[in-house]
């Protein structure tokens, strides 16, 4: 799967001739969109995802609001 990303992703930059940057952000941005719709997040919810060049993992970090807890 690595190789079928990283081609997909290499033939993406030379057909729009964009940075790779920016394609990274969408990638990301779109990521973050996925995630939300699958876990039905609310906007207020801080929802982040990375996806790292050099070795292809991405990572997600979800905000996360505890209620119920009392002290005693």
């Amino acid at each position: 799967m690595k190789n079928e990303f990283v081609l997909a992703f290499n033939e993406v930059l030379e057909e729009k001739q964009l940075p790779k940057q920016v394609i990274l952000q969408a990638l990301e941005a779109a990521m973050v969109s996925a995630y939300r719709r699958a876990v039905n997040a609310s906007n207020a919810q801080h929802v982040e995802a990375k996806l790292i060049r050099r070795r292809v993992k991405s990572s997600f970090l979800a905000e996360k609001e505890i209620r119920g807890l009392s002290a005693g």
